[in-house]
């Protein structure tokens, strides 16, 4: 935006698979559409490149507090609102929990593929030895609008469990 930094995104690349590792707006941006606009650009430009193109986003059942968990939820929608499609991956990645979504492609891939996916993009990241020990994912056995959205409570994607606090 006139020769400034509006937004960004960082990606990580495995071959025909990609993963968006960080995506910012810049705080006076916010609320304007610019995330959304930068979404819209990358999915019109990924689709044509990969077959799967992941983007994490921290998982609002191990918040803080309520205000972590607000934000969390936030994010989330934002991006359920840009047309992402939640997957039913779960991951735990340098002690911080993550809900992994997709941008949509082509045709949406199984979960069990997509973990694959997820787990060899952290095996290009990652020394052997942190891989073994700081990463980690599992397929929820819920299904993913489900596991997104909390139906008992409108508007809201889940309640903040503290999971934390009880490891």
């Amino acid at each position: 935006e006139e020769d400034r930094i509006a937004a960004y995104a960082f990606f990580v690349i495995d071959g025909r698979n990609a993963m968006v590792d960080y995506l910012a707006v810049c705080e006076n941006l916010r609320g304007r559409g610019t995330g959304s606009l930068l979404i819209r650009m990358m999915t019109d430009d990924l689709q044509q490149k990969y077959d799967c193109v992941l983007l994490e986003s921290e998982d609002p059942d191990y918040a803080t507090d309520e205000e972590d968990c607000n934000v969390r939820e936030r994010r989330i929608r934002f991006y359920l609102h840009n047309r992402l499609v939640p997957t039913g991956i779960r991951s735990e990645v340098w002690h911080v929990h993550y809900r992994i979504l997709a941008l949509p492609v082509e045709h949406m891939l199984p979960d069990e593929e997509i973990g694959r996916i997820y787990s060899g993009i952290y095996r290009v990241m990652m020394p052997e030895k942190f891989y073994k020990t700081m990463f980690s994912y599992r397929i929820n056995a819920m299904p993913a609008p489900a596991a997104m959205r909390n139906e008992n409570t409108p508007g809201r994607i889940t309640e903040c469990q503290r999971q934390n606090s009880e490891k």
